[in-house]
Parts: structure tokens; C-alpha cells; sequence
């Protein structure tokens, strides 16, 4: 009997310490260094959000934050490796509206389901798209572009900064709603789409304040409008799009954490005060004002919420202009 019973204990003790073990990790979690993945090139909003959320997590942490861009279709590339990687709070992908609320209405085979392959940590800032054209373009305002697009119907092109990408389908609203046309050029990335406008290659642009600002600052741009429901801080100059008559074209890009699917509660947990807290920060917001953006403090259930809301607004948007992903 003494024998079945130490052999009983033995047996329990072994199915529980992966468990003790598993909560002892918790506990001391982070012991090393965290990675925040990033689905776009070095210099774009998401790469600027990232690295400033990155900074203050490092801090409040103790250990150092690392941004690894993995840029390629679309953000794909990026978001597929943090889905398969180990659900243990060290591999966190900052993801934006194309990552995870569009790419899946876009794409029939995506390597990834935002659904089911990740779980919500929190949001961090927010940025209205904006309109812009090149100087040559003989429009200042939103009335005047339309009536300019539908003079030359067929004849006009638009840079954004790729298929499928918050720009284009904010381009598509615009249109949707104006009655306009124009012939879509992707690029690969904000910074090649905004370059060859400016230059007077393309002559309008749908992009994001961060990434546009700078060039409308120094007059190789000119911009029309913002998305957003009030001004830009970065643009105060710049009218909203309701402002110039289009009402309810409202549209913002934002950037939230998420983790593998499977990350234990207790760590999501964690990132997710610690993300509230600093998107609430004075520090940050003061360096997302920088680059054109507003915090946005959403903790892991309302994110999650929020998610399932923009995949549907998207989806519905994907659908009715019939865009697809190649």
C-alpha cells in the first residue's frame, strides 16, 4: 500500500511541475529580452509607433524591447512569423488596420488568421490617413480635386502604399463617395508612393500623417485633406474630410500589440496594463504628436472587441469595390 501510494504521489507530482514550472515562468516574467515584430520597412508610421511604445515598455519592463521590421506582402511576412512563434510573451507583433483587420477579407489563402492565431494585448496610437497632391496639381481643396478627377476621368493615377493597404481602401472610400475614378498604382511601402509624387511621377497620394507630413511641410506636397474626425496637430492648416463636405468619411490607421494565440493569461495580462499605461503617458503621447499620431489606450477585452468591429467595417468595404489582393 505504501508502495502504490508513492508510486500515486509520484505520479501527480510529474503531471504537475510543466504546470508550477509554466507559473514560475509567469511570475518572472520577462527574464530576457522581448522582440516586437514590425510587417513594414524601417521609417514608416507603424516602424516610428513601434519604437516609441518600444522605448517605454523597455523602461517599465527592465528588460530591452528589440524592433525587428520583417517587411514583405503587405505586412504578411511580419505577422505570419509571430503567429507561429512560441506563445510566451517574448514575440509580440505590432500589427495595424492591414494586418489585422483586412489582410484576411483580402487575401483567400492568407498563412495566418488574426481570428484565431493571436490574442490582443492592447492598442497604442492612432493616425488619420491623409489626401495629398503634387503641387502641379491644380487643386486646393476637396471640392476642386473632384471636380478636377471627374474632368479627366481614365486619365488620372494614385500612388498608395500598397494593395490592399489602409491608403487604398481609404482611397476606394473617397471615390465611393465622390464618384470619382483614378487609375490605382501600388508601391511597396509609404515611403517609395509619397517619393514618386512628390516627384511629380503620380499625381496624388492616399497616406498617413506621419509618413506625409514632412513633405508637406517643405511644399513638395500639398495637402488636401484628413481623415480623421478633428485636425491633425501635425496639420492644423489641414482640413477633415466632413470639414470639406464629405461627411462620415471618417478613417483613421491605428497600431495595437498582439501575441501567438496561446500566450498564458497572466502575461497578457501584464503587457496589457503596461501598454495602457504608457499609451495614457504624457511621454508618449508628447512623441506620438511627433510623428502625426494621438495615443490610444484600449486594454486586451476592448481591443479584441474592437478588432471584430474594423474586420467587419473593412470586409464590407473589400466586398463592395470588388478589390483583391493581386
Amino acid at each position: 500500500m505504501k508502495r502504490k501510494t508513492f508510486l500515486s504521489l509520484l505520479v501527480i507530482g510529474m503531471a504537475a511541475s510543466p504546470l508550477c514550472m509554466a507559473q514560475a515562468d509567469v511570475g518572472a516574467f520577462p527574464s530576457r529580452p522581448i522582440q516586437i515584430v514590425v510587417g513594414f520597412p524601417p521609417g514608416g508610421a507603424t516602424d516610428l509607433a513601434a519604437r516609441v511604445v518600444g522605448a517605454q515598455l523597455s523602461k517599465s519592463l527592465g528588460q530591452p524591447v528589440v524592433i525587428e521590421n520583417r517587411a514583405g506582402a503587405g505586412s504578411i511576412l511580419g505577422a505570419t512569423h509571430v503567429a507561429k512563434a512560441a506563445p510566451d510573451g517574448y514575440t509580440l507583433l505590432i500589427g495595424s488596420s492591414s494586418s489585422l483587420a483586412i489582410n484576411q477579407s483580402l487575401h483567400e489563402k492568407l498563412p495566418y488568421d488574426p481570428a484565431t492565431d493571436f490574442v490582443a494585448i492592447g492598442t497604442v496610437g492612432q493616425t488619420p490617413g491623409i489626401l495629398a497632391v503634387h503641387p502641379d496639381v491644380p487643386a486646393k481643396n476637396v471640392a476642386e480635386l473632384v471636380h478636377y478627377m471627374k474632368g479627366r476621368s481614365g486619365g488620372l493615377s494614385y500612388a498608395s502604399a500598397g494593395n490592399g493597404t489602409f491608403q487604398h481602401l481609404l482611397a476606394e472610400l473617397f471615390m465611393e463617395q465622390t464618384g470619382t475614378k483614378a487609375l490605382h498604382i501600388p508601391y511597396k511601402g509609404s515611403t517609395p508612393a509619397l517619393s514618386d509624387v512628390a516627384g511629380g511621377h503620380v499625381g496624388i497620394v492616399f497616406d498617413v500623417v506621419p509618413s506625409a507630413a514632412p513633405l508637406v511641410k517643405v511644399g513638395k506636397l500639398r495637402a488636401i485633406a484628413v481623415s480623421s474626425k478633428q485636425r491633425s496637430e501635425l496639420l492644423p492648416d489641414v482640413p477633415t474630410m466632413t470639414e470639406s463636405g464629405l461627411t462620415g468619411l471618417e478613417a483613421g490607421s491605428w497600431w495595437g500589440i498582439v501575441a501567438p494565440a496561446g500566450t498564458p493569461e497572466a502575461i497578457v495580462a501584464r503587457l496589457s496594463d503596461e501598454l495602457v499605461r504608457i499609451a495614457g503617458s504624457p511621454e508618449t503621447r508628447e512623441s506620438l504628436l511627433k510623428i502625426g499620431a494621438s495615443p490610444l489606450a484600449m486594454p486586451a477585452p476592448e481591443f479584441s472587441a474592437f478588432l471584430e468591429r474594423e474586420s467587419a467595417r473593412w470586409a464590407g468595404i473589400i466586398k463592395s469595390r470588388g478589390i483583391k489582393a493581386d
